[in-house]
């Protein structure tokens, strides 16, 4: 199954199918409807979501929840002679 079908089969069973909510999903739930997604949480629509974070970029997204979250810098942790990290975070 692909990675879409699986996060289906997920929000299916975690959001729409189980109740209560667990305290771990109340965490994701927050975080949505702080992100401004309450129409979407409310019709428990995937799509929706999907479709917000699509037309995000990570910029403007890292920028949002920093604002959010009041919080002005986040320290970044990784090691940094790791060929495969170095690409995420070395400037140009």
């Amino acid at each position: 199954k692909s990675k879409e079908e699986q996060a289906s089969i997920i929000w299916q069973a975690l959001f729409v199918d189980r109740t209560p909510i667990s305290e771990a999903c109340r965490g994701v739930l927050t975080t949505l409807q702080r992100l401004g997604l309450q129409d979407a949480l409310r019709k428990r629509d995937l799509q929706m979501i999907r479709e917000y974070f699509a037309a995000l970029n990570a910029h403007d997204y890292c920028e949002s929840v920093f604002a959010q979250s009041g919080i002005e810098y986040a320290i970044m942790t990784n090691i940094p002679f790791d060929t495969m990290e170095v690409q995420y975070w070395r400037p140009q």
